[in-house]
């Protein structure tokens, strides 16, 4: 009886996805790459914007941070945003691009995720929300 010999499957560290060739993954990668060169029409906004969109964002994940136990862990947030706006701010971040429903994708997992997001957005706090009450 021949022995099952296992073929070593090429993991994404971003996405989590499982490519059996490592040319596999190589594509996978080329592809991601090409999702965060700007596409056309994209207009880059002036630094003092993307400092304003930055202090928005954290505004908007704040305000969707709940109290409540259950509802910590990782978190979804949609943002409705122009693409040139999106692009000024997570550029090289961009995971995936949809192109018919322009939605751009990103994703941040693992232990460096939060200190990567505290980069991207220049501000360490971003993560943290004051209740009231001191909760």
């Amino acid at each position: 009886m021949p022995l099952l010999v296992e073929k070593p499957l090429y993991h994404c560290s971003v996405c989590e996805k499982c490519y059996k060739t490592k040319g596999g993954l190589k594509r996978h990668h080329t592809i991601v790459k090409g999702y965060n060169k700007n596409p056309p029409g994209i207009y880059k906004l002036p630094l003092k914007a993307s400092i304003e969109l930055k202090k928005i964002f954290i505004k908007i994940i704040q305000d969707r941070l709940k109290a409540h136990l259950t509802c910590s862990g990782s978190q979804r947030v949609l943002m409705s945003c122009t693409l040139s706006q999106f692009y000024s701010v997570f550029k090289g971040y961009i995971h995936r691009r949809f192109s018919k429903l322009g939605r751009v994708r990103c994703l941040f997992r693992g232990d460096n995720a939060y200190s990567l997001l505290s980069q991207i957005l220049n501000d360490e706090q971003w993560g943290v929300k004051y209740f009231a009450n001191e909760q």
